[in-house]
């Protein structure tokens, strides 16, 4: 119950805000696949409306397959964060992150903490590395209804080339016995690995249409997958 009042106050805070704050935009991609999982295989779109406010993040970010046979064809997150930056340091954020799954049988107000509910919290710390030294690191624990209280590290390295942004990454995690499933490992494993890449095509002399491709390989499962998208 204390679960569900303070998302309660969440979102009235998050609606109290001035509307010339919010921003919205959607991805579309050829398959979702997330830290070196498919999610599914098929086109999706992924939605999402936020804002910012003095480094202040609050958005809510959606995917829904093209095809909803499919398991996990749908979910919507709560994202909640706070960044701030040190001149010539680069910038260090702190996230939550709600996710939850509409068609996996649960209802919206299933906030349950026992493994079960319909509804996994997971926090997150970042650093994103100045011009001089473009690296960048995060470190995710699920600390709400996960019995395996799952861990994903991930580093990147960024490349301008030319008119082309470019990113390196590789992701681990710890593994869970309790909860292997979640990232399909029981123990430390490398999971995700690959490129991205990320440029504009110009449309008109006042539009262009950020493309992005990126290549992912899953050294446990011994999966790789090219997942390309636009931004509109």
């Amino acid at each position: 119950m204390k679960s569900v009042f303070a998302f309660i106050l969440i979102l009235t805070s998050f609606f109290s805000l001035n509307a010339q704050t919010f921003n919205t935009s959607a991805d579309i991609v050829n398959r979702y696949v997330w830290r070196g999982m498919m999610i599914n295989s098929a086109p999706n779109i992924q939605p999402s409306i936020g804002f910012n406010y003095n480094g202040f993040d609050a958005s809510l970010w959606g995917s829904y397959s093209f095809d909803r046979t499919e398991a996990f064809s749908e979910e919507i997150d709560i994202v909640l964060g706070y960044s701030f930056g040190l001149p010539g340091s680069g910038s260090f954020g702190i996230t939550l992150v709600d996710y939850y799954f509409p068609n996996a049988g649960f209802k919206f107000g299933d906030f349950d903490d026992n493994g079960d509910g319909g509804h996994t919290i997971e926090g997150i710390a970042s650093y994103n590395g100045p011009e001089n030294f473009p690296v960048s690191f995060l470190a995710g624990v699920n600390f709400y209804n996960d019995k395996g209280n799952n861990i994903y590290f991930e580093a990147g390295y960024n490349l301008r080339v030319k008119d082309t942004d470019l990113k390196l990454f590789a992701g681990a995690t710890t593994g869970s016995e309790k909860n292997p499933a979640y990232y399909g490992a029981e123990d430390f494993s490398v999971i995700n690995v690959g490129f991205g890449l990320t440029r504009k095509l110009k449309i008109t002399q006042e539009f262009s249409l950020p493309l992005f491709a990126n290549w992912i390989l899953n050294p446990r499962s011994e999966q790789s997958y090219i997942v390309f998208g636009f931004t509109i």
